[in-house]
C-alpha cells in the first residue's frame, strides 16, 4: 500500500512538473513575442523620427 501511494505521489508530481513546464514555456514564448513586437514598433518609431 505504501509503495503504491508513493508511486501515485511521484506520478502526480511528474505530471504537475510537465504541466508547469508547458505553462512556463508558453509564457516565455508570449513574452518573447511581445518583446519582438515592441522592438519592431521602436524601430519603426525611430525610422519615422529620423526622417523629420
Amino acid at each position: 500500500m505504501q509503495t503504491e501511494n508513493k508511486l501515485r505521489i511521484q506520478n502526480y508530481f511528474a505530471f504537475q512538473k510537465k504541466k508547469w513546464r508547458e505553462k512556463r514555456e508558453k509564457r516565455r514564448a508570449e513574452r518573447a513575442a511581445r518583446k519582438a513586437e515592441r522592438a519592431a514598433k521602436r524601430a519603426e518609431n525611430k525610422k519615422s523620427s529620423d526622417k523629420q
